[in-house]
């Protein structure tokens, strides 16, 4: 069972149905977007919970959605901080904890890179997952989100230092963001291999048949090029 659904998550990761619908700790608070000149930049502050007005967007091909929160009542139980970076508010997965054998990405609107010779994207980064079954990884998706329909188009993005867990979904090659990180960091991905084009970053998720846990948040996604 386990074995038959990796492979399906697998397919899901580089193709996915889009077009229908580790680092060390941080030390201080992000700065907000409005006093950053950066190519993108999105803080989560005045965003409704559905993302209205936001830049980036929750797929609607998938079964688990992503929305904003700003209130650290609920999430006392994980005895670790969940407020925002900065400021208050952060974008959660799910309600709470995410579902058991479900799938979701957030992907930014499409970034421009045709005249960049250097980039990166920043984003701070907490979570509680199962480890070694459930987790998250970055990908850009060359030629926008109209891209996603060829696998040539999929990217794996690799944080500086490499993703903490090296055996995601338990046996593959496929590394992540799984098990638990008790506190904020802040992670630094290089966008060379996406320099020359138009792309798309995303945020997967994916989580196998069994256990559920608290998941993902994410604050402070900042795209900076040098043009």
């Amino acid at each position: 069972m386990k074995k038959k659904y990796y492979l399906r998550i697998f397919a899901i990761l580089i193709l996915g149905p889009l077009l229908a619908g580790c680092g060390s700790p941080g030390s201080d608070y992000s700065a907000p977007c409005e006093e950053k000149q950066v190519l993108f930049c999105e803080d989560f502050e005045g965003i409704s919970p559905d993302l209205g007005e936001s830049q980036l967007v929750s797929s609607t091909a998938f079964d688990q959605w992503w929305g904003t929160a700003d209130d650290d009542q609920e999430y006392l139980f994980l005895d670790f901080p969940v407020s925002g970076r900065s400021r208050t508010n952060m974008i959660l997965l799910g309600d709470g904890y995410y579902k058991s054998q479900s799938s979701s990405f957030l992907y930014t609107v499409e970034i421009d890179l045709s005249t960049s010779t250097r980039a990166d994207l920043q984003y701070n980064l907490i979570y509680r997952t199962e480890k070694h079954w459930d987790g998250l990884v970055v990908f850009a998706v060359k030629g926008g989100i109209e891209g996603a329909g060829s696998e040539n188009n999929w990217m794996m993005l690799t944080p500086r230092g490499g993703y903490p867990d090296t055996i995601l979904f338990n046996g593959t090659i496929i590394p992540g963001y799984s098990g638990t990180y008790p506190y904020w960091i802040h992670e630094t991905i290089d966008l060379d291999p996406v320099l020359g084009g138009k792309f798309v970053v995303g945020f997967y998720f994916v989580a196998d048949d069994v256990l559920e846990d608290w998941g993902i948040g994410l604050d402070d996604i900042v795209i900076q090029a040098d043009s």
